[in-house]
């Protein structure tokens, strides 16, 4: 049963994690251009730039507001069952994942464009820079891009008590 204190609780942490969100999306939508502007401006270091980018707009949206509740909360990952227990067989479980994609990439003929991290912007940049710039980069944008997922559990943990006895899971 969610008490009262408890779900006020969860209100104040889904309107943290919201306001940090689209705190960052409104900077970055009003000084978009100066900021995109710094991410290409090859007079500053690729090594800052992915930082900047990457340290205050992906994380800044993605994983800043949970990081802020976690640490008001003093909570731990291993707290939503994010622990290091089976992390070998859920890696190679979900590289055995990507597979088919590999796959279908490998017949259309566009293998040689995957390249992880394509998207982000400082990539190509980052990866035709010298050691150990390059490798410093790249691992940074790993470190900002990759665990998405992880504040997610965290925020269904948040939302999920919200939610009806014995749902099903399905919104509508």
């Amino acid at each position: 049963m969610l008490t009262k204190v408890r779900k006020k609780q969860l209100d104040t942490d889904l309107w943290i994690i919201a306001g940090v969100s689209l705190l960052v999306l409104v900077i970055y939508t009003v000084f978009g251009r100066e900021i995109d502007n710094i991410a290409v401006d090859t007079e500053i270091p690729i090594v800052l730039r992915v930082l900047f980018m990457g340290g205050i707009f992906q994380f800044g949206i993605a994983g800043l507001g949970i990081t802020i509740v976690a640490i008001v909360r003093k909570e731990r990952f291993s707290d939503h069952g994010l622990t290091r227990k089976h992390l070998l067989p859920a890696i190679a479980l979900s590289a055995l994942c990507c597979v088919p994609d590999l796959l279908y990439n490998l017949f259309a003929g566009n293998v040689h464009t995957w390249l992880p991290f394509s998207a982000v912007q400082t990539t190509a940049e980052a990866l035709e820079s010298g050691f150990p710039e390059n490798a410093l980069a790249m691992l940074l944008t790993a470190l900002f891009y990759l665990p998405d997922h992880d504040p997610a559990v965290q925020k269904s943990d948040l939302v999920d008590p919200r939610l009806p006895q014995g749902h099903s899971g399905e919104i509508f």
